[in-house]
């Protein structure tokens, strides 16, 4: 069963981490490290770079992201690192 919850405390919770946010404009996404979100959900990535399906378009520093201009937004998990 899916478990919803409240996205504001949800995202202040993964601030500092990395996201892939995907845009409504063809198939251009962004990825880096969520800095901030506001109450209406507009989104500020830092250290960003935009990419075009597999192609990585080059880097675009800090972003601001409108909220209804957003059409997913994904959390990236860092690797897991095994011990010796």
């Amino acid at each position: 069963m899916i478990k919803y919850c409240n996205p504001k405390p949800f995202l202040k919770k993964f601030t500092g981490e990395r996201f892939r946010i995907y845009t409504k404009v063809k198939n251009i996404f962004f990825v880096g490290y969520l800095r901030s979100s506001d109450e209406w959900m507009n989104i500020q990535l830092i250290r960003s770079i935009e990419k075009l399906k597999h192609t990585t378009l080059g880097p675009v520093g800090e972003i601001f992201i409108k909220c209804t201009s957003m059409k997913l937004m994904q959390h990236i998990e860092p690797p897991l690192r095994i011990a010796n």
